[in-house]
């Protein structure tokens, strides 16, 4: 979940009023398919949610008519938390939620029977620790061995470049460089 609240004056130390707030699926992932499906284009999200919060993810993905196949895990889904004030932005995330190795499989399952030759797989953000960059790369290579193009967005970055995906996507600019452009290299 992405929680904004938009504080005039924020200092540490006091306390503030929020004068808005607002609470959203978020994180990378879903922010990528949200905009993705906002435009026009055809996407599914899948992923694991945990808790209240993931119940709300889902519900919320269903109001947007974004198609999603979560899988409803055991550890609570983590809250990151914006602080606004004015045009400054300060962002605290918290650690992704822990994931089961059953969970991470049918989280594959999921991806594996959506995904056909042709198509395009994010994987972004904080992976749970039970992804290990080896089980990351099993992934990415049967994708990529389907005929599937692969992008990575992942913090950190570096640690998943022996995946070897067809994009690897680093820092905001990595992502403000991938849009109007198609991972296929064509324009």
């Amino acid at each position: 979940l992405e929680k904004t609240l938009h504080i005039p004056g924020l200092a540490l130390g006091a306390s503030c009023r929020a004068e808005r707030s607002c609470l959203q699926p978020g994180g990378q992932g879903l922010t990528a398919a949200a905009a993705l499906h906002s435009l026009g284009g055809q996407c599914a999200a899948v992923g694991i949610v945990g808790g209240a919060e993931g119940e709300y993810i889902r519900d919320r993905l269903d109001l947007m008519g974004l198609p999603n196949d979560l899988v409803l895990g055991r550890a609570q889904t983590p809250t990151n938390l914006c602080l606004a004030d004015g045009d400054r932005w300060t962002h605290i995330r918290e650690a992704a939620a822990a994931a089961t190795d059953q969970e991470l499989l049918e989280v594959w399952q999921k991806v594996s029977d959506l995904a056909k030759p042709g198509d395009s797989v994010l994987l972004a953000g904080e992976l749970p620790p039970a992804m290990t960059p080896e089980l990351l790369a099993q992934w990415v290579g049967q994708l990529r061995r389907e005929g599937v193009l692969v992008a990575l967005n992942l913090e950190p970055a570096q640690r998943y470049a022996a995946a070897k995906p067809s994009l690897l996507i680093t820092g905001p600019a990595g992502m403000s460089a991938l849009c109007g452009a198609r991972l296929d290299g064509q324009e």
